[in-house]
């Protein structure tokens, strides 16, 4: 993500690149921070599972 995100923030690159190459940064960042949501949403879940779990069994 950060390389994606440091593409996209490099000038030179903003001045040369393509359109289409920025596009598809830009698109790949937004995946890499759906993926993170996803990923922070699920460990919570698995967090609250298992504190109930845990509450259960005390």
């Amino acid at each position: 993500m950060r390389k994606v995100a440091s593409g996209i923030a490099n000038t030179q690159q903003t001045n040369q690149a393509k359109p289409t190459d920025l596009s598809r940064a830009m698109v790949e960042l937004q995946q890499h921070a759906n993926q993170t949501k996803v990923q922070v949403k699920t460990l919570q879940t698995v967090n609250d599972v298992m504190g109930t779990l845990i509450d259960e069994r005390v």
